[in-house]
């Protein structure tokens, strides 16, 4: 697979992932309306319009019912700038029935890569099927990276009060170490923020690492 068809690849689970994790948290919902910057803040992969558009269309076409997502593209004032120039607003909807095509659609995604990462503690994280590739380093004194040992060595969710604690630190200094490495892990290796430190707050469990392999 090319780089180019890799990244094709990769922007078509990421936009499922920021469909379905709308759908999962909003039960019972019709229609969902989605900013292009639900996407964007869900993975650096996505640089434009463009590419969001270009992957939700893949995902219509590989799904047997031919789903259907729409842009809507509303022209806009800005009124906070002296000469009130236009833009355009696009909004991007799908529907619940759709949701569902797509929701037994990623259950029957054979071919996603499962990414295994090894991380040393001396603040090196690579993938383990490319440790000569891209490498995403931390400070080794730093307690960032002994958070994301503990993470990866335990394996199961842990909730932001026992981190907290176990480090001194405020539950929001948590959070950013947490959303700063996510963002470090994305970046490096083109993954999803949320894919490589796991969270579930709707059940409050916590954060969690998998696949991730500590080593000396």
């Amino acid at each position: 697979m090319s780089k180019l068809e890799n990244h094709l690849f990769l922007r078509k689970k990421l936009a499922l992932e920021v469909i379905l994790d709308r759908a999962k948290n909003n039960p019972g919902q019709r229609i969902f309306h989605f900013s292009p910057r639900a996407f964007w803040d869900h993975s650096p992969l996505f640089d434009d319009l463009h590419d969001i558009k270009a992957a939700l269309k893949r995902l219509s076409k590989e799904t047997e019912e031919n789903i259907t997502v729409e842009f809507e593209e509303i022209k806009k004032r800005d009124e906070s700038i002296a000469t009130f120039e236009t833009y355009i607003e696009t909004t991007i909807i799908v529907r619940a029935e759709d949701v569902a095509i797509l929701h037994q659609y990623a259950l029957g995604l054979n071919q996603e890569e499962t990414v295994n990462f090894i991380l040393y503690r001396d603040g090196r994280l690579v993938r383990k099927d490319d440790q000569g590739g891209s490498c995403y380093r931390m400070h080794s004194t730093g307690y960032r990276l002994d958070l994301l040992i503990f993470l990866a060595e335990e394996g199961v969710y842990i909730t932001t009060e026992i981190l907290a604690k176990k480090y001194d630190k405020s539950k929001t200094d948590i959070r950013k170490a947490i959303n700063a490495t996510r963002t470090g892990v994305a970046k490096t290796f083109n993954v999803s923020k949320k894919g490589f430190i796991e969270s579930n707050k709707a059940e409050g469990l916590g954060y969690r690492i998998m696949n991730v392999k500590v080593k000396d």
